[in-house]
């Protein structure tokens, strides 16, 4: 069976062949750039600014879309306050 992953190490997207044993096969293609080129223009194409995503554990992670460079950088602030805020 194949799917997409985020492999352990490098953190890419990889859509490769799972074993029965539950391992990443050798079968694999990074689609690190893809997945996200996809993300983007499903943003544009619905008009959304924002999408969070419920999950099981009780999490819920939000991804937002803004092309203002005055949001992008009040953003960035709030995500790395505790980190040097990189143009």
């Amino acid at each position: 069976m194949k799917k997409l992953i985020v492999t352990f190490l490098s953190k890419k997207i990889v859509y490769a062949t799972i074993t029965k044993s539950g391992l990443i096969g050798n079968d694999r293609k990074d689609m690190t750039e893809e997945v996200l080129d996809v993300v983007q223009d499903w943003f544009l194409q619905t008009g959304y600014k924002m999408r969070q995503i419920h999950l099981k554990n009780g999490s819920n992670p939000t991804l937002f879309h803004t092309n203002d460079p005055d949001k992008i950088n009040e953003i960035k602030k709030i995500l790395f306050s505790d980190e040097e805020v990189a143009e």
